[in-house]
């Protein structure tokens, strides 16, 4: 973590700024304030302090100060800045829990079991092959490659990311809609899912584009509606409760009989009156 000043306020005092993945992945840094207090919940105090520790740390991959990301693994003592564990380490982080970090050697595999030699799967986002490695022969199958364990599809690791970047609060499995498991898999094994809207609702105008999915039919439209609060009235649980069909269409008829199924319901329920459950019987001679 590199920590830079960003604007001198007086002399006592100082403001700094740090990239929010690198606060999230420091190993000796905690979120002790709330989200909307300081540094996203990061008190100035412990960045300070994580700062301090991180001079006398030095990266597994270029050898500089400030490495104050370690593997995630207890008997492991690489530190990393985080770009340089994800872009030259091959390490794995994870966007839940601890928010550990991995390096290559101690990163978690997906259990996915056996891969035969020369396998091949599509991607179940983009349709291309998706090339598997058997067992032992690839260090860091998870950065090109994912499993998902809710129906055991196979995706791209960068369609997954392009995904989850898209779908937000949305994101699911694009095969079986599995959401909660197959969520949590992709952030243990490195897919950030944004806490955000979708990109198709988060564009101008899409507010006049989608809202009407959000409205229903609000009115009668029975030829003749014999309601006497008109056609917009709609309560629920009661005779006047607008009933909406998307299985067929209905005729004149069949608003009509619903029409009238409505009066005697409320004639019923004004007059305290109960209708009988069977139909009377004719005794046979």
């Amino acid at each position: 973590m590199n920590l830079l000043p960003f604007e001198q306020v007086n002399r006592e005092s100082e403001v700094y700024c740090a990239h929010y993945f690198c606060l999230l992945f420091s190993s000796g840094l905690d979120q002790n304030g709330d989200d909307d207090e300081e540094m996203k919940g990061f008190l100035a105090k412990d960045v300070l302090k994580e700062w301090r520790r991180g001079q006398r740390l030095k990266c597994t991959c270029c050898g500089e100060r400030y490495a104050t990301v370690g593997c995630g693994h207890r008997a492991c003592r690489r530190t990393f800045h985080l770009p340089c564990a994800l872009e030259e380490g091959g390490a794995l982080p994870q966007f839940c829990g601890e928010f550990a970090v991995f390096c290559r050697e101690h990163r978690p595999r997906q259990a996915h079991g056996k891969i035969a030699k020369g396998a091949k799967e599509t991607c179940g986002i983009c349709l291309d092959d998706v090339e598997l490695m058997p067992e032992g022969k690839d260090d860091a199958p998870e950065n090109v490659r994912l499993w998902a364990p809710c129906c055991g599809g196979w995706f791209h690791r960068e369609c997954l990311e392009h995904l989850a970047k898209s779908t937000g609060y949305f994101f699911k499995c694009p095969l079986c809609n599995n959401k909660a498991e197959f969520e949590r898999e992709m952030k243990q094994f490195g897919v950030y899912i944004p806490e955000q809207d979708a990109a198709w609702e988060r564009e101008a105008g899409a507010e006049d584009h989608f809202g009407a999915l959000l409205e229903r039919h609000d009115s009668c439209d029975a030829a003749e509606c014999v309601c006497p609060l008109g056609r917009k009235e709609d309560v629920d649980d009661t005779p006047w409760e607008i009933v909406r069909h998307n299985c067929f269409p209905l005729s004149t008829s069949t608003f009509e009989f619903l029409n009238l199924k409505f009066v005697l319901l409320y004639v019923d329920s004004v007059l305290h009156l109960r209708l009988p459950r069977h139909p009377h019987r004719v005794r046979q001679a």
